[in-house]
């Protein structure tokens, strides 16, 4: 995969898991070129060898270094990944983040509507410009998360999409910008909520937790290049 492009992401719904099955065997999933067969059993050869029970019988090896390849997929190699580099972290703290950013679409304006229409004293400015940035960033996360469910529900389409260019490709490329410009002002402005009292102490903490959820998105947007340059 590539490790400084938009290709990067096929690490995050392209990995390979291996698990010991047995005393001499290995049981492994992604690999598989099945659809129906997603897992397989590997018997060891001996020397960092495995052959498939049943199936193909392809074979699979690990060099020195640790690195696997297949013989099923011989153009491709794998390499082992530390726990902070797991895709299912990722994925995890992606689904989190977005997960944790999403109300705020619906509850943030709605608490604007419900203080106005008691009658409560307006907050400043800069606090309403905040609690705006906080459900767009919420809404932006929604969009955001079904282009990329589009973009990579289909492995191959998704292969031409970046040397030949999509407008699906350019949504999530897009999107992934704006939450990334709009996550810096959630973040100012939940630093200046606490510094300038805005709200109450719950509705603070709220918000704190809006603008890490913010920050843990944007992190993997940035790492899996999935927004414009300057910022990859």
């Amino acid at each position: 995969m590539s490790r400084t492009g938009l290709m990067s992401v096929e690490g995050l719904v392209a990995g390979v898991t291996v698990e010991k099955d047995g005393e001499r065997g290995l049981r492994t999933s992604g690999l598989s070129l099945d659809p129906d067969r997603p897992g397989q059993r590997w018997l060891a050869l001996g020397n960092g060898l495995f052959r498939e029970r049943g199936g193909q019988q392809a074979t699979l090896a690990f060099t020195e270094d640790g690195v696997l390849v297949s013989s099923a997929t011989p153009s491709t190699a794998y390499e082992g990944l530390a726990w902070r580099q797991s895709p299912a972290l990722h994925l995890g703290l992606l689904g989190l983040g977005m997960g944790a950013l999403a109300p705020g679409a619906l509850v943030l304006p709605a608490v604007a509507l419900l203080r106005r229409s008691r009658g409560r004293t307006p907050h400043p400015p800069a606090a309403r410009a905040t609690r705006a940035a906080g459900a767009a960033a919420g809404l932006t996360s929604v969009a955001f998360a079904a282009s990329l469910a589009a973009v990579v529900a289909d492995g191959d389409a998704m292969m031409e999409m970046v040397p030949l260019g999509s407008p699906l490709l350019s949504a999530v490329t897009t999107l992934g910008t704006a939450l990334l410009c709009l996550t810096l002002a959630v973040v100012a402005g939940a630093v200046a909520a606490w510094l300038r009292g805005w709200w109450t102490v719950t509705g603070r903490l709220l918000f704190a937790v809006t603008a890490t959820a913010a920050v843990a998105t944007t992190s993997m947007l940035l790492h899996y290049h999935l927004v414009w340059l300057p910022f990859t």
